[in-house]
This record gives C-alpha cells, sequence and structure tokens, in this order.
C-alpha cells in the first residue's frame, strides 16, 4: 500500500495532525461504535488490525493481544510511545502483514479498503483468513460516498 503523503494529504501524515482531524470528525465515537456492536471481543482475544493508523482502537477494547500493522513509521512510532504496553506494532503494507496462521480471534481492517485497489484488497482478506482461528472474524469498515 502506498501512503499519499503529497499535496493536502501530506499533513495527515502527522499523527498529531491525523489524529486531531479522527477527533474533528467523530472517530472516537465510530470506534465505541465498532467495538461494542462488531467487534465484541472479550479479554483474552488475539486482535490483528491491518492498516492500525496510531492504533486508538485500544481506547475501546478490554485486556487483549493486539497486532497493529500500519505503513505509516510515523503512526507507528506514535501508536508505540502511547499504547506500547499494551500491543505489538509493525510497520509495513497490506500484504506484507507478517501472520501466524490461524493465530487470531478477530482481524480488523478499519478505513484500510478505500486506499487499495481491487488486487490489494483481495490479498488483505486472503491474509486475514489466514490469521484466523476457527471461528474467527473479520471485520472491516470504511467510509463509503454513494450518490444515489
Amino acid at each position: 500500500m502506498t501512503e499519499r503523503t503529497s499535496g493536502w494529504r501530506a499533513a495527515f501524515s502527522i499523527p498529531a495532525v491525523y489524529r486531531a482531524a479522527q477527533q474533528m470528525i467523530g472517530s472516537p465515537n465510530v470506534r465505541a461504535a465498532l467495538v461494542d456492536e462488531y467487534l465484541r471481543p472479550v479479554d483474552g482475544d488475539a486482535i490483528l488490525d491491518i492498516g492500525c493508523g496510531t492504533a486508538d482502537i485500544l481506547d475501546h477494547l478490554p485486556s487483549v493481544t493486539y497486532f497493529g500493522h500500519d505503513p505509516s513509521a510515523d503512526y507507528i512510532a506514535a501508536a508505540i510511545e502511547r499504547y506500547g504496553d499494551r500491543g505489538t506494532f509493525r510497520v509495513g503494507g497490506v500484504g506484507a502483514v507478517p501472520v501466524d496462521d490461524g493465530a487470531y480471534d478477530l482481524v480488523l481492517a478499519k478505513g484500510v479498503l478505500h486506499h487499495v485497489d481491487d488486487e490489494l484488497g483481495n490479498g488483505l482478506f486472503d491474509e486475514a483468513f489466514r490469521a484466523l482461528k476457527p471461528g474467527g472474524r473479520v471485520v472491516t469498515i470504511d467510509p463509503v460516498y454513494d450518490p444515489g
């Protein structure tokens, strides 16, 4: 996955700017609803978060084993600074997630699919399903504009 870091998007490469923008558009409420209504994690679950950004989802998770993966080294550094004791964080794009087969109860891809083409999107799902334990779930959410 290639980051868009030119033009006006460059500002969002700065973790503090990204987090402030997320606050302004109500992302903390979206994260809380996502966790409560769809992820429904329990203590001890293993969660793989593909495209974790600054890992702010951790504010809404119980005691889980968390693995956050993102292409932005700056986002990962911010995640480690804020949540270093609550998870493992790695830099890398979609298609390069180092996963152990059958290791995760939940795989999350929040706001990722609209950044990748179909081939990488299909690869994301291949990685996600390979990473899941039997009975595990993949949960995605993306902003989509439907003119209809």
